[in-house]
């Protein structure tokens, strides 16, 4: 189970996938480019994608998430991931392809959850040993 507490690039590795995806403002509706890590239980995000960013934000990731596409009228490839209980995320991918491929990877994230075969998961054994490594 991963934390809310803040990580670096460098102790998440390129977790289950990782790249650049637009990240429209919770409060102030401007859209930032943001760096983002997907790992097995939340997606962690940073302003940029050096080593030793810490991240600044994290969308935890639940039984009860659902992720859906063409969500923004005025833009291409933007995806939004819904929890219940938490504020809907509103993303932007770079292409259709790229689109697909982060809806599909957190999907795949929430049905693991949801089934409870999260041991398996590749990316999951190496952050604490990148952890115990930089301690």
């Amino acid at each position: 189970s991963y934390s809310r507490r803040s990580l670096s690039v460098q102790d998440l590795g390129r977790g289950i996938k990782s790249g650049w995806l637009t990240k429209e403002g919770g409060l102030v509706r401007s859209w930032k480019r943001r760096y983002f890590v997907l790992m097995p239980e939340i997606i962690y995000y940073f302003k940029t994608n050096s080593k030793s960013e810490l991240n600044i934000g994290s969308i935890p990731l639940c039984k009860d998430t659902a992720v859906q596409q063409g969500i923004h009228e005025d833009r291409d490839f933007v995806f939004g991931v819904f929890n219940t209980s938490e504020r809907t995320f509103v993303l932007q991918a770079t292409s259709e392809e790229d689109m697909v491929s982060w809806m599909e990877a957190i999907q795949h994230c929430v049905l693991e959850i949801t089934t409870g075969e999260q041991g398996s998961r590749p990316g999951t054994e190496n952050v604490q040993r990148r952890k115990e490594e930089t301690t």
